[in-house]
């Protein structure tokens, strides 16, 4: 290849290389501008929109004003011929709020007081004392008709041990030993009046107590009943009865209960349940 042909064919290449050239970027501007344009389209479209959205939200919330304004007025025309007034329906909010925080108080603040009244085993505990289904809660007591004399005989039998109540307590003497009284005996007070007769006799056989019960504290003598004063018993007295200590002694008990955690009868009592 010759030194002159060279250049020509530089030339050539350069005419046909530049139109090649113009037409690709002729293309991506054509390109461009339609992507531009487009865009432009896009957001005038998207504006118009959102235009419209604002028109028909501003439209919609005039109607449900008036729709909200008619059910307000309907209401309150329908309170009024029930005898209402506003005031009592804002009242009426207002103690369900106060209940509600109430409601709220007694959930969380009184829990730990709640708990409180639990026992171990999360029962409640009882507010009164445990009785069994058929024990004695109201018992009547009979006023004692029975005169006590200068020539009525009368047995120191103890001390007024304590009061609880409508109950005078009498722990007998240690050296009254061998004498138990039973239920009904007569007590008297240390200046010969009649205390009342025994309800029940409880402790050991060697030295027993002895309740005296009354209807209410109010039957008790307060000026004699104190404790520490003497008591006797009245052995003429038609119910006074003494307890024979020692057939006690050579008997045999059972601690068997029924289901009721009472003391069975001499029917259902059986030779297993002796001790």
């Amino acid at each position: 290849m010759s030194d002159q042909t060279l250049p020509q064919d530089l030339n050539i290449v350069a005419m046909y290389a530049i139109p090649a050239d113009s037409d690709v970027v002729m293309k991506e501007s054509d390109s461009i501008k339609k992507a531009e344009s487009k865009n432009t389209e896009d957001q005038q479209q998207q504006q118009e929109e959102d235009f419209d959205g604002i028109i028909s939200f501003t439209l919609e919330t005039k109607k449900k004003d008036k729709i909200d304004a008619a059910i307000a007025q309907s209401q309150h025309q329908q309170d009024t011929s029930d005898g209402y007034e506003s005031s009592d329906l804002s009242s009426s909010d207002d103690d369900d709020d106060d209940d509600d925080n109430n409601n709220d108080h007694v959930q969380n603040g009184d829990v730990e007081d709640i708990e409180d009244d639990l026992d171990d085993e999360g029962n409640k505990e009882p507010t009164e004392p445990l009785r069994t289904k058929h024990e004695l809660v109201h018992i009547i007591i009979d006023t004692v008709n029975f005169e006590i004399t200068p020539a009525t005989k009368l047995t120191p039998i103890g001390t007024i041990e304590e009061i609880i109540d409508n109950v005078i307590v009498v722990h007998s003497h240690p050296d009254m030993a061998n004498t138990v009284l039973d239920m009904g005996t007569l007590f008297a007070f240390e200046d010969r009046t009649t205390m009342g007769e025994v309800f029940e006799t409880f402790g050991p056989v060697s030295r027993p107590y002895y309740s005296v019960r009354f209807n209410s504290p109010d039957e008790i003598d307060k000026g004699k009943a104190t404790v520490g004063a003497q008591v006797s018993y009245v052995p003429m007295y038609e119910r006074t009865k003494l307890v024979p200590v020692e057939e006690l002694r050579k008997k045999t008990y059972t601690d068997a209960s029924n289901a009721y955690d009472e003391e069975i009868s001499d029917e259902v009592y059986t030779i297993s349940n002796i001790i």
